[in-house]
């Protein structure tokens, strides 16, 4: 059996003592919100890995850059 709260947003069910929330449009927007700190997540996750991705690009050329330094002077 459902019941009422004292907050309008909310239902009791008897039951196992679960609270419902009733207010579709506080749900929908707490969804909306988790749905963008998700994406934003990613993002953020994507930039990261771009940027060890050229951290490494940049050691990368050092090495090759000293390689190419070292072995014309030993010419």
């Amino acid at each position: 059996m459902i019941v009422k709260t004292e907050d309008s947003d909310f239902l009791r069910d008897q039951s196992n003592y679960a609270l419902i929330n009733s207010n579709i449009n506080a749900y929908n927007l707490y969804k909306q919100q988790r749905k963008q700190q998700y994406d934003f997540s990613n993002v953020q996750q994507e930039i990261d890995m771009l940027k060890t991705d050229i951290s490494d690009i940049k050691n990368m050329l050092g090495i090759l850059i000293q390689r190419e330094n070292n072995g014309s002077t030993n010419k």
